[in-house]
């Protein structure tokens, strides 16, 4: 995969990922305390932290997606 293909991905999945986190957050916040859905998306937040350390390409994506 060329350089400008690859990084066309990572930046177009972030706003995907975003969109997507924000309606799991509405059903989640009617369905959890806010205090438990607090402690999921921190749990989240960590594994994309570790996920995006790692050079690979699917990683990259996987982490900035998440």
């Amino acid at each position: 995969m060329d350089p400008f293909s690859a990084q066309s991905i990572l930046i177009g999945i972030l706003p995907l990922g975003s969109v997507l986190g924000a309606i799991a957050t509405k059903f989640m916040i009617k369905r959890l305390r806010r205090l438990h859905g607090m402690y999921i998306f921190t749990l989240i937040n960590i594994v994309a932290v570790v996920l995006v350390n790692i050079t690979t390409f699917g990683t990259l994506v996987a982490g900035r997606f998440i």
